[in-house]
């Protein structure tokens, strides 16, 4: 598979493309004190190929209060103590002037890193690259982006977190290996039931995958 499988991309969901009604795999995290909501956002996109994302309003907060968002990826994220997770996204505000902050935790929403933060942000889309260093094992973590500093809206897309050691920046370096490992003689891409796509406008072209 690719999303969940072969690709390293840890977050699921992470253009809002999902569903049209809703936001599956992000849940809307504030601290006690403060308030704030999230919703798509279908007008001045990323770009023509997105046709929605992520706006996320920050109503009030609490004394060193937060509003933010939360994904658990593909039933959990493997963490280890020491390596580097690179973060990138696309962000645009109007009216925020605080700071988005970023950060790994446990199932039980203990930090396992050191929290980085952005902030300056533009009324165009801008993208932010960032590295998160886990500071323990955990076997089912999970992924904390919150604003913090003021209030707003912050709109978001493409937020990625993908392990420092990607293959090619890309893909799973231990299935890379097992693949290596097995010595074939040729790898079929696309694979599985969903080469036919679904519709036949979204089906492969395997010959746009040769390069």
């Amino acid at each position: 598979a690719g999303d969940g499988g072969l690709y390293a991309e840890l977050l699921r969901n992470t253009c809002f493309h999902d569903d049209m009604n809703s936001i599956p795999y992000w849940d809307l995290i504030q601290s006690d004190g403060s308030s704030g909501n999230m919703s798509l956002n279908k007008t001045n996109n990323l770009n023509d190929a997105q046709f929605q994302h992520l706006k996320l309003d920050i109503l009030s907060l609490g004394e060193n209060g937060y509003v933010g968002i939360h994904n658990a990826g593909y039933n959990g994220m493997e963490f280890i103590q020491g390596d580097a997770y690179n973060l990138s996204f696309f962000a645009r505000t109007d009216d925020f002037t605080g700071a988005v902050n970023a950060a790994l935790i446990t199932p039980t929403g203990e930090v396992i890193s050191q929290p980085v933060k952005v902030e300056n942000f533009s009324s165009d889309w801008q993208k932010y690259e960032l590295t998160l260093y886990a500071d323990q094992d955990a076997a089912q973590g999970e992924f904390i982006l919150y604003c913090t500093g003021g209030t707003g809206s912050v709109y978001l897309d493409v937020v990625s977190l993908i392990p420092d050691n990607a293959y090619e920046g890309k893909f799973r370096v231990d299935m890379v290996d097992m693949l290596k490992d097995m010595n074939p003689t040729f790898l079929r891409f696309p694979g599985g039931c969903y080469v036919e796509g679904a519709t036949m406008a979204d089906a492969f072209r395997w010959k746009n995958t040769l390069g």
